[in-house]
């Protein structure tokens, strides 16, 4: 994959908002933070409020590979199954450049479910992966912008996203059907 939009891995991405400058928006202490990010009854309405609202204003999304480091336990699952081309010929694809690249593909379905695709996409996201393929279902995909001036690198394929600039691969269907007849 490129880097597009999503930025240069060699001059680095964008710097993400942190909790500690959640913390410091709120005006609060760092573990006030921690505490509201992972739901902690114990922390009082008034500053969940001021760290809800300053999480808002900072688009900051927690970082899944810290929660992940912290529980140890990834919230993922992992499937190698015999033959993937058979199914999802363009899955296939991308498994294959994908490991000429060195990386593993982790692949979700969205079942043309607007909803799962959103969770999937904002988990993938929290994951930090190094970049995400989509095949877009949804009617807006505007909760993805502050993940791209954060750097994360998003190409839309079959279809443009809407709501927001990525590169898109798309088949040219109608030429394809013209030379086939």
């Amino acid at each position: 994959m490129t880097a597009g939009r999503g930025g240069d891995r060699a001059a680095g991405r964008p710097k993400r908002p942190t909790m500690v400058d959640v913390a410091r928006e709120a005006g609060v202490a760092l573990r006030t933070v921690s505490r509201v990010v992972n739901n902690d009854p114990t922390v009082g309405p008034a500053n969940v409020a001021k760290v809800q609202a300053a999480i808002a204003a900072l688009n900051f999304r927690p970082d899944e590979r810290a929660r992940q480091l912290r529980t140890g336990v990834t919230g993922t699952i992992g499937a190698a199954v015999r033959r993937i081309a058979e199914v999802n010929p363009e899955l296939a694809s991308i498994e294959r450049t994908a490991r000429a690249s060195g990386l593993t593909l982790l692949a979700a379905s969205t079942d043309f479910d607007e909803a799962r695709e959103r969770d999937i996409l904002i988990s993938m996201c929290r994951q930090r992966l190094d970049g995400i393929i989509v095949e877009p279902i949804g009617e807006s995909h505007n909760y993805l912008e502050p993940e791209l001036e954060a750097g994360m690198p998003m190409v839309s394929m079959d279809r443009p996203m809407s709501g927001i600039a990525v590169d898109c691969v798309m088949s040219d269907n109608a030429s394809g059907i013209g030379i086939a007849f």
